[in-house]
């Protein structure tokens, strides 16, 4: 097979790659239906797992020139806002995160609040910052889970994550770490303290309900680390910075 064919096949295969996160999607819509959290959680994880490397594999089979007529892009949009927001959402409300009362506001305000986000034209920023709360909103579900806070607490995230939206801090695009900045050494931590990140919430999740004080203690230092890092490199872009 000629190597024109080789990128043309692989193409393809990305494209697929990325739409089948949409078949995760509908088994976390199963599983809430059925109200087996951990599960749903689980499938969500399988859309994430895909949504961090189909990106990458666009890119090294140049899959935008070897098959135009595909918008990429707007696929891998089509199936994060599901993933990300509209498969979150029924979580919220059947798990029952908030009071009745507030259910369906908050969820209406996160699907407003996350249009706005994916919709800008600047949500993923010219030096590959997310702009504004980038809607990890699968991840705030389960740590919600895993946190066990009161409803009231609770209400109080989804509304400053909510806020957080309009707010232009850039927040880092872990995967693309040329304007974060020019130390290697840097980079890398920061790609090693994520890998840990990710090791953390998986040992949380394959062991909920209990819960490792290490690896609870570890996944907050870094979500803290990362929101500090996103507001200091928007306070100080790269060229006016010091790392």
């Amino acid at each position: 097979m000629s190597s024109k064919k080789q990128l043309y096949l692989s193409g393809w295969l990305v494209h697929i790659l990325t739409a089948s996160g949409a078949i995760f999607c509908i088994f976390s819509l199963i599983f809430i239906h059925k109200y087996q959290w951990i599960k749903a959680i689980w499938a969500l994880t399988g859309c994430l797992l895909i949504d961090s490397i189909d990106g990458t594999l666009a890119r090294k089979y140049q899959v935008k020139r070897n098959i135009p007529q595909i918008d990429g892009a707007l696929l891998d949009n089509l199936i994060d806002f599901v993933a990300y927001v509209i498969v979150p959402c029924f979580f919220i409300y059947l798990k029952k995160f908030v009071e009745d009362p507030w259910s369906i506001p908050v969820i209406s305000m996160i699907i407003i609040a996350s249009s706005y986000q994916f919709a800008h034209t600047n949500a993923k920023t010219k030096d590959n910052f997310f702009r504004g709360f980038p809607c990890f909103w699968n991840f705030t579900i389960f740590y919600m889970l895993v946190v066990n806070g009161s409803k009231l607490f609770n209400l109080s995230i989804f509304l400053l994550l909510i806020f957080l939206v309009f707010v232009p801090i850039k927040y880092l695009y872990i995967s693309r770490m040329d304007h974060v900045t020019n130390s290697k050494t840097l980079k890398y931590f920061i790609y090693l303290t994520t890998f840990a990140f990710a090791s953390t919430s998986l040992h949380l999740l394959v062991f909920y309900p209990y819960r490792s004080s290490f690896c609870f203690i570890y996944s907050f230092i870094y979500i803290f680390s990362y929101l500090f890092f996103s507001i200091y490199r928007t306070i100080k872009p790269l060229h006016k910075a010091t790392i």
